[in-house]
């Protein structure tokens, strides 16, 4: 494993793999940016997927820039040796006014043309930018260095279609036109342990399987 791992934000390292079609490629996806140092990282939008060869123990590096600072990159799921669906979500809860939720959404992200930043060194802080890290580097940084990250489109706003959870943290593909979403309810309690309530329909969390039919089949 790279060095660079070493440097994952404590309890947010990978978060989700899958198996691409090929059948020896797993790609892992970072839950969040680097603490790649922690000060910036903890700043920072761009996480890491990575593609491990288990046949040769080769790996790849790509980045993911998410939608805001301290985003979730929760699951993903192969679709093509090249494309992949991957949830993305923030800590809110939908319709919590004290910490309202904005994002909970699924992106197909490809992989093509984007950058291997890998670290032929091997480095405790991988890839350097005229000695900054990745993680200390803007998005407009890294392409003024010609780092292309993973291309991203939308596929499903979670919210948008009603969902009541705030920790969609598991995907699937039922079939080409059709996805399921998981989600982890905390065993219905806080920290408290008071009920963990889901404010858009007033009840305590639970688990489900959300189904969603794409208004465009993924191929």
């Amino acid at each position: 494993m790279p060095q660079v791992l070493r440097r994952r934000r404590p309890n947010r390292g990978f978060e989700g793999v899958t198996l691409l079609p090929d059948g020896k490629t797993l790609v892992a996806v970072l839950e969040s940016p680097l603490d790649n140092p922690k000060e910036t990282g903890r700043a920072s939008k761009v996480t890491r997927l990575f593609a491990f060869d288990t046949q040769s123990g080769r790996s790849r590096q790509y980045l993911y820039v998410q939608d805001a600072v301290d985003d979730h990159n929760s699951d993903l799921v192969a679709i093509s040796q090249t494309e992949l669906l991957v949830l993305e979500r923030d800590a809110g809860m939908p319709g919590d006014t004290s910490h309202p939720a904005a994002i909970k959404r699924v992106y197909r992200v490809d992989l093509t043309g984007a950058t291997d930043v890998s670290d032929s060194s091997d480095r405790a802080e991988g890839m350097l930018l005229n000695g900054k890290t990745v993680e200390s580097s803007t998005p407009a940084e890294l392409a003024a260095h010609g780092i292309v990250t993973v291309r991203k489109s939308l596929v499903a706003d979670l919210l948008a279609l009603g969902y009541p959870h705030d920790k969609p943290e598991g995907i699937t593909i039922l079939n080409y036109s059709t996805i399921a979403i998981s989600n982890d309810d905390d065993f219905g309690v806080t920290e408290g342990p008071a009920p963990k309530l889901l404010s858009t329909i007033r009840e305590t969390d639970f688990n489900e399987a959300f189904i969603i039919h794409l208004a465009a089949p993924l191929r």
